[in-house]
């Protein structure tokens, strides 16, 4: 076989040249030492030829390099299995060029080596396609950095997948934007962790969406905090779920703002309370 200065001895036209099979036969150790010019060198066919072992193989500096196209063609398994540090390596637009495949492919160790600025970068499809274990090992930083946009595109699993800590980290406008199938899908557990704060930046339209089972899991605390439009935004069945811990809560001001049609679904037990 042809040692790795042999190998760097070929043009880059040669390169381009050698056929998928060829290049899936290269040595980890003839890859690790193939310069940019001869990896750029190389087709997407050829790239999609790359072995796990292979892909592994390749340095940061290389990872670094590689075209969008390139990276686009190389294999989910061989993708999955890059290090930590090879997806830091990737650029923001090598991380915006990623197929929806291949971004659903990373594992959950994978993750962090996303950076910020190329969570920002990614697309509404990208973030769509998000698992729930994925997003449930972002940091609260990567949480916080998902444009509205693409936090709307993010599925209703993966938003149950979101820890408290997590959903404390969204801001304001992020917390707005969520879709009405999203703040359904929340889980009382993660409706009673929103702070006061958080719960009173929601919407009325998102106030009006929730269940029952999730207006009554709501915490005295956070029911004493509920501003007028959040309470009128409650529907008569979700009146009849307050709880009499939480009518209880409710200030002589909120229950002056009460509508007839409301206070009379209050259950007898609530309205004793």
């Amino acid at each position: 076989s042809l040692s790795t200065n042999d190998l760097n001895t070929l043009t880059t036209d040669q390169f381009a040249r050698m056929s998928s099979a060829q290049v899936a036969t290269l040595s980890t150790a003839q890859v690790t030492n193939l310069t940019t010019d001869d990896l750029n060198a190389l087709g997407t066919a050829q790239f999609a030829a790359l072995t796990t072992a292979q892909a592994t193989a390749l340095s940061t500096a290389q990872v670094s390099t590689l075209e969008t196209a390139d990276l686009r063609a190389i294999s989910t398994a061989a993708l999955r299995n890059l290090s930590s540090d090879q997806v830091l390596a990737l650029s923001t637009d090598q991380v915006a060029a990623l197929t929806t495949g291949q971004i659903n492919s990373l594992t959950t160790a994978q993750m962090p080596g996303l950076e910020t600025a190329d969570i920002v970068a990614l697309s509404s499809g990208q973030v769509a396609s998000l698992t729930s274990a994925q997003i449930g090992n972002f940091a609260t930083a990567q949480i916080a950095s998902i444009e509205t946009g693409d936090l709307r595109a993010l599925g209703t699993a993966a938003v149950r997948a979101l820890s408290s800590d997590q959903l404390d980290a969204l801001t304001s406008d992020q917390l707005q934007a969520l879709t009405s199938a999203q703040i359904t899908a929340l889980s009382t557990g993660q409706l009673t962790g929103l702070s006061t704060n958080d719960l009173n930046v929601l919407t009325s339209d998102q106030f009006a969406r929730m269940s029952t089972a999730q207006v009554a899991s709501l915490g005295s605390a956070q029911i004493t905090n509920l501003t007028t439009d959040d309470l009128n935004a409650l529907g008569t069945a979700q009146f009849a779920a307050l709880t009499t811990g939480q009518a209880a809560a409710l200030s002589t001001a909120q229950v002056s703002t009460l509508e007839t049609a409301d206070l009379r679904a209050l259950s007898t037990a609530a309205l004793r309370a």
